[in-house]
C-alpha cells in the first residue's frame, strides 16, 4: 500500500519525513510508516488507527525502532492478542497462548512499545470474562508496569499514555470483581501486585510478587516473633 501527500485528508496528518512500508499484510487496513521527522538516525515505526466511521484518524507509534517492529512480528504478539480474545483457561505456567504472549511482552526482561500497546487490550480482555479473570493476565499487566519503573524499556509514547491510564484505572476494580472467587494465595499476590502496580506504585507490587508463603512466614517471625 504506497502512502501519497493526497492521502493526508482520509488518512489524517501525516509525518512530513517518512518512508512508506506497506501494511500488516493480507486482510489489514492500517498503514505503517518510518517517522523519520522524529528521530532521523532511529525512525519510530507508526501505525494508522482509524478512528470512529472515518474520523478522528491517527497515527500512532507501534515501535521504538524497526528492530523492536521487527521482534514484534517475529513473536506475532497480535495474533497471540487474537487467540486470547476466548480468554482461554489458564490451568498452568505453560499453557497458550499465555506463556507465549508473557515471554513476547517481557522479552530477555525488557519490554517494548509494543509491551505498553498490549496493556489496554489485556485489561479491556479482563473485564469481559464470564469466569474468573485469568491471574495470568494480571502478572503479565504487572511485569510490564515493573520492568518499565526500571528503565528497561522506552519512554511511553504520548499517543499511549490516555489508554494505559485509562486500562491502569480499572485494575481496583477488575480486582474486586476476581476476589469473588475462591483465590489461593498466589491468585491474592497476583491481585495485590496489580494493583500496586497500576497505582502508582512498582516496588510495592514486586515485593508483593516475591512473597510466598514461606517469606511471609519467615518476615513475621524475623520482624515480629511470630
Amino acid at each position: 500500500m504506497s502512502l501519497s501527500a493526497s492521502s493526508s485528508k482520509s488518512f489524517g496528518k501525516m509525518p512530513d519525513l517518512r518512508s512508506d512500508h506497506r501494511d500488516f499484510g493480507f486482510g489489514s487496513d492500517s498503514p505503517i510508516v518510518l517517522d523519520y521527522a522524529r528521530d532521523p538516525s532511529t525512525p519510530p515505526v507508526l501505525r494508522l488507527r482509524w478512528g470512529s466511521q472515518g474520523n478522528g484518524n491517527e497515527w500512532v507509534v507501534s515501535a521504538s525502532d524497526f528492530d523492536e517492529f521487527a521482534e514484534i512480528l517475529a513473536s506475532d504478539i497480535p495474533s497471540l492478542l487474537a487467540e486470547l480474545e476466548s480468554l482461554p483457561p489458564d490451568v498452568d505456567s505453560e499453557a497458550e497462548p499465555f506463556f507465549s504472549l508473557w515471554s513476547a511482552l517481557r522479552h530477555q526482561g525488557d519490554v517494548y512499545v509494543g509491551s505498553y500497546a498490549a496493556v489496554p487490550h489485556i485489561v479491556r480482555l479482563m473485564g469481559t470474562s464470564p469466569d474468573p479473570v485469568p491471574m495470568t493476565l494480571f502478572l503479565i499487566m504487572t511485569c510490564i508496569e515493573i520492568v518499565r519503573a526500571k528503565g528497561r524499556g522506552p519512554a511511553m509514547p504520548s499517543d499511549l499514555v490516555v489508554d494505559d491510564s485509562a486500562a491502569m484505572s480499572r485494575i481496583s476494580e477488575l480486582g474486586g470483581i476476581a476476589g469473588r472467587q475462591i483465590w489461593d494465595h498466589w491468585n491474592c499476590g497476583a491481585a495485590l501486585s496489580g494493583v500496586a502496580a497500576a497505582k502508582g506504585f512498582p516496588k510495592l507490587a514486586e515485593a508483593v510478587l516475591e512473597l510466598d508463603p514461606d517469606t511471609v512466614t519467615d518476615v513475621l517471625r524475623r520482624k515480629f516473633g511470630e
